[in-house]
């Protein structure tokens, strides 16, 4: 195991070891104060930045105004208070979105079948709520869930859409072949 003084080189940096030995140990110095989840170069409202404390979910400018309104409304605080979704707070002087971190973070690929379940169940429970609010997941993947006290939560504050009633669900095709 590495000195947790000892710098880390720019190769090693994103790997997934080295990730969770720094939000493990957070006095481990790496030459980047950030690692950025590689999952989320598609997501076209922002990306993900992990620190030693938090989450943080930069905000295009052109989606702030959708996030802002979202973090503001009853179905994210009814998500939340049912702990179907990790709390989030707009943070305007960096316009971004401040989420605790889960340290022991797992993903679907890892998770028995009843968790699998679990986390499906929870995404469509999810999905009723949204249309009951007039909202939609605009997916649904897996990567969108991990276990958090032994129970499935949604990380994803940028998977959620107005309904468009024109259209299916959008994530229907995506949970069909992950769930």
């Amino acid at each position: 195991m590495q000195d947790s003084a000892a710098k880390v080189d720019s190769a090693e940096r994103f790997h997934p070891e080295t990730i969770a030995r720094a939000v493990e140990q957070p006095n481990i110095q790496t030459s980047a104060p950030v690692t950025f989840d590689q999952g989320s170069f598609k997501d076209p409202v922002g990306s993900v930045r992990v620190f030693a404390d938090r989450v943080e979910r930069t905000c295009r400018e052109k989606y702030v105004g959708a996030v802002k309104a979202f973090l503001s409304s009853a179905l994210f605080r009814k998500l939340v208070d049912r702990g179907l979704l990790l709390n989030a707070q707009w943070d305007g002087q960096s316009a971004t979105v401040q989420q605790p971190l889960i340290k022991n973070w797992s993903y679907h690929f890892e998770w028995s079948f009843s968790m699998l379940k679990d986390a499906a169940l929870t995404t469509l429970e999810i999905q009723r709520e949204c249309l009951r609010a007039k909202m939609s997941l605009k997916d649904a993947a897996a990567y969108n869930l991990t276990f958090s006290q032994g129970r499935p939560i949604f990380v994803d504050l940028y998977s959620f859409e107005p309904f468009e009633p024109s259209l299916a669900w959008n994530g229907y095709d995506q949970f069909c072949r992950e769930f």
